[in-house]
């Protein structure tokens, strides 16, 4: 039996992105993707329900990053939220319409459990993740300020959704470091599991922050 559509992240992060992750998050779940909802390019998640991220809301300083560095600014580390409801969204009918990923891949993989690349930052105003709903029945977001969240129907799912990588590799650039590169589907199959079909969703190229190769031993 395939799981419905609710999932659940946990991430460890410094006190100032954890804190702005629950100003944000309080605006945020509760929010519900009406039938044959219409989304204007202003009307994204950030943008819509977040907004700008001043101190007079409440937001503190917290990582982000730009351009392949590390830094600070007001706001930081809301781009969890976004991973965790374009992970979610990618195991519902839900359509996406706009999602961006950072242009560096950071950290290797030690302990991963999802898919390089299936993530999506947010930066106001410029990026923004942003769905569309295509159904005949409303979804609502919920979640808690632990970064857990799941979607709710009007009606049990009638499929399930399964995210595959492929084409998964990491190539050597001109100027000697590395850009990795994978392509993501979803397979959608009955509750019972039996496969249906399946969609080409994106492709991920990142300029990696380390060196993927393993040193050379001694022996």
């Amino acid at each position: 039996m395939c799981r419905p559509w609710k999932t659940g992240l946990k991430h460890r992060s410094f006190f100032g992105s954890l804190l702005n992750l629950r100003n944000t998050l309080t605006c945020s779940y509760g929010d519900c993707a009406r039938t044959a909802s219409r989304t204007s390019k202003r009307d994204g998640i950030n943008r819509r329900l977040v907004g700008k991220p001043t101190r007079r809301k409440g937001y503190l300083d917290g990582m982000v990053l730009f351009l392949g560095h590390i830094g600070y600014d007001i706001g930081g580390g809301l781009c969890q939220m976004t991973n965790l409801i374009f992970w979610m969204t990618l195991h519902t009918p839900l359509t996406l319409i706009e999602r961006y990923r950072h242009s560096h891949d950071v950290f290797p993989d030690s302990n991963r459990i999802l898919p390089f690349g299936s993530g999506a930052t947010c930066a106001y105003p410029h990026r923004d993740l942003m769905i569309r709903n295509d159904t005949d029945q409303t979804f609502q977001r919920v979640g808690t300020q632990s970064l857990e969240g799941e979607w709710l129907a009007e009606r049990p799912p009638e499929h399930c959704y399964e995210i595959v990588e492929r084409n998964h590799r990491m190539d050597r650039g001109p100027w000697g470091g590395y850009v990795r590169h994978n392509e993501l589907y979803r397979q959608r199959l009955t509750t019972d599991g039996v496969f249906l079909d399946e969609l080409f969703l994106l492709e991920n190229n990142a300029i990696m922050m380390y060196n993927p190769l393993l040193p050379q031993g001694n022996d």
